[in-house]
């Protein structure tokens, strides 16, 4: 039943593009976001047996969702925009690609899925480019992400909390992987078997900052009940997930929040009150967090200073033994293993470089720095409107979230993880531009009436 649902949501989603024009366009990129909510629902599309190994190469609605998307974007555009590193990145995935297939020839199911999988941060900027043109844009795209997020965000509590709807909802729920993984670590996980792994609480906690920015200006989040419920929910969700990366990178959030965001809007005397107010809510909370879960968040401390000890964290001791072997890959092989080749390396910039050599893996890194960089210039700029200066904010908020989590964890591997943080990232990217633009325009502006005025004052005096 639900697998049917699936196909029906996605067909509906794949319709909303063939709208005319732009509207074709905005609509179907609010529909890849809503369709961020599949998780793990992907159909199988090749299957080979690799030493008794069944692999299948499988392809999410996302993934058609982008094709679909790229050719509406070039269809309604000339002047398509992706930025220069991008266009490097391309022909360099590909000679990994080329490496990837001789390293594994025949060419198995991941060395495609691999280079499939990355290689969507093409269409993905190339179609935020496009959609990206004024702030209701941001604040469409950045609302859906919100819903989407309070959704998985909310089953993920009722898995836990209320066994029996999981029960009840066979097919939506996957009892299998719920029974494996529940009760982990001295308290009760949620896994999250609606999307299919706890790691949706990496895709959570780095949208979570736009909820700020979507706050009184648009539907349900107009509603300050809807708002309080949809953070409470969040925040429970990434607490029952488990994943200390989101525990820790939540802090961070608050943390930017009142000292960054907030003191944007706020006089001193508020900021402290607020200041005051989030400590003493964090406070009774900790009352109600078992020690097991205390414990688990001080390792996640350890784990990112490197000492994590096999005994008591194992999880993280693996994670560092993973990331050594991919380094000494990388300095023994500066070009590269190939897409597919190195495994599961718990980092995508670290995973990229040994797949696609220290080149790629230093030009996808310095990208990253270097959107980030020139958001923050921007933000910091004179003349901009409270709105500009809100969206460039928390978008830089969410993106150091995606920083942390292309750094700590593996998220471009799998399209439902990959993409939305691709998606966060193309924001930032195309927002700074926009903004960038209009101050130009404005100065120019600014100009011409100054020369104007002077003119003006300069034929008066010789009258």
């Amino acid at each position: 039943m639900f697998s049917l649902i699936v196909i029906l949501l996605s067909v509906y989603a794949y319709s909303r593009i063939f709208l005319d024009g732009r509207k074709g366009l905005e609509s179907g990129v609010l529909w890849m976001v809503v369709l961020f909510f599949l998780g793990y629902r992907t159909f199988a599309i090749w299957e080979e047996t690799v030493y008794g190994i069944v692999k299948i190469f499988k392809v999410h609605p996302i993934d058609f969702m982008l094709i679909f998307l790229f050719f509406k974007a070039i269809s309604i555009t000339k002047n398509a925009s992706i930025p220069i590193w991008l266009i490097a990145i391309i022909p360099m995935s590909l000679i990994s690609l080329m490496i990837g297939i001789y390293a594994k020839y025949p060419p198995d199911v991941e060395v495609l899925f691999d280079f499939k999988n990355f290689f969507l941060i093409v269409p993905v900027f190339l179609v935020t480019g496009v959609y990206l043109k004024d702030d209701r844009n941001l604040l469409e795209a950045a609302y859906y992400y919100i819903l989407v997020i309070t959704a998985l965000s909310f089953f993920g509590v009722v898995e836990v909390q209320f066994p029996s709807v999981r029960s009840a909802l066979a097919g939506f729920y996957n009892d299998y992987e719920y029974e494996e993984y529940a009760i982990k670590d001295g308290f009760e996980r949620a896994w999250f078997s609606h999307w299919g792994s706890v790691t949706v609480g990496h895709i959570i906690v780095c949208a979570f900052p736009l909820i700020y920015y979507v706050r009184d200006k648009i539907g349900l989040l107009k509603k300050p009940a809807f708002f309080y419920f949809s953070l409470v929910v969040n925040i429970w969700a990434l607490y029952i997930a488990g994943n200390r990366a989101d525990w820790i990178i939540t802090f961070l959030i608050f943390f930017l929040y009142f000292f960054w965001y907030k003191k944007i809007h706020l006089g001193a005397n508020k900021l402290i009150l607020g200041i005051l107010s989030a400590v003493l809510v964090a406070f009774i909370a900790i009352q109600f967090i078992s020690d097991e879960a205390i414990q688990r968040f001080i390792s996640g401390l350890i784990a990112i200073e490197g000492e994590a000890d096999y005994a008591k964290d194992s999880s993280g001791f693996k994670r560092q033994e993973r990331m050594g072997i991919a380094w000494e890959t990388i300095f023994a092989k500066p070009f590269g293993v190939g897409w597919g080749v190195s495994g599961w390396v718990h980092s995508d910039f670290v995973q990229i470089a040994s797949n696609g050599g220290w080149i790629l893996g230093i030009l996808y890194a310095a990208a990253f720095l270097y959107t980030f960089l020139n958001g923050y210039n921007i933000s910091t700029k004179n003349g901009l409107e409270r709105n500009e200066k809100d969206g460039l904010v928390i978008l830089l908020i969410s993106n150091l979230c995606v920083a942390y989590m292309f750094v700590i964890n593996n998220n471009y591997i799998l399209t439902q993880s990959g993409v939305p943080l691709f998606f966060l990232w193309a924001l930032l990217h195309y927002y700074t531009v926009l903004i960038r633009k209009r101050l130009r325009t404005r100065f120019i502006s600014a100009q011409i009436k100054l020369n104007e005025q002077e003119k003006t004052e300069h034929i008066a005096a010789n009258l």
